[in-house]
C-alpha cells in the first residue's frame, strides 16, 4: 500500500468512526471469510483469505485473523490489536473483545437493499447471533451508512 492509499484508506476509517459516534453506535462488526465481504478490502487496503472478524470502535481497529492473514492486518498500521487464531477458530476471541469493548448497539453487514452493506451471509448471521447467545445487543444494518464512507 503506498502512502497516498493509505491516507485514502485512513480517512475512510475516519469517516466510519465518524458515523459510529454520530449513530451512538459502540461497535461496527464485520465479518468475512475468503474475501465474501468486500468493505475489508475497500476500508483498509488488503484482503482477507480465511475468516476473520474487523471490530471498529468510535476510537479504535481490532482485527481477529487467522495466522496467514495477521501479516497484513499488522501491516496496514490501522489496528489497535491483531488476535491471532490457528485451529481453534476466531469465535472464542470475538466474544473475549466484545466483553472488554462491552457494546449496547451494534452494526453489521446485513441488506436486503445495499450490496455494499450484505456482507454478512445468512450462515454468517446465524453464526453471529450463536456466538452473541443471550447478549442483549441492539443490532442494526450499516446499509443507509455505507455510501457515506465509499
Amino acid at each position: 500500500m503506498d502512502k497516498l492509499s493509505k491516507e485514502v484508506y485512513k480517512n475512510r476509517i475516519n469517516k466510519t468512526q465518524e458515523i459510529l459516534k454520530r449513530e451512538q453506535v459502540d461497535a461496527y462488526i464485520i465479518k468475512t471469510k475468503e474475501g465474501s465481504d468486500k468493505v475489508v478490502e475497500n476500508l483498509f487496503g488488503y484482503e482477507i483469505v480465511g475468516e476473520a472478524y474487523i471490530v471498529v470502535t468510535p476510537n479504535k481497529c481490532y482485527a481477529i485473523t487467522s495466522v496467514i492473514d495477521a501479516q497484513d492486518s499488522e501491516e496496514c498500521g490501522f489496528f489497535e490489536k491483531v488476535t491471532k487464531y490457528n485451529k481453534t477458530g476466531p469465535k472464542t476471541y470475538l466474544v473475549e473483545l466484545l466483553d472488554n469493548i462491552n457494546p449496547t448497539k451494534i452494526m453489521i453487514n446485513i441488506s436486503q437493499n445495499n450490496y455494499k452493506a450484505d456482507g454478512f451471509t445468512v450462515g454468517s448471521y446465524r453464526d453471529f447471533i450463536k456466538i452473541i447467545g443471550d447478549k442483549n445487543y441492539n443490532i442494526i444494518s450499516m446499509e443507509t451508512f455505507i455510501d457515506e464512507i465509499f
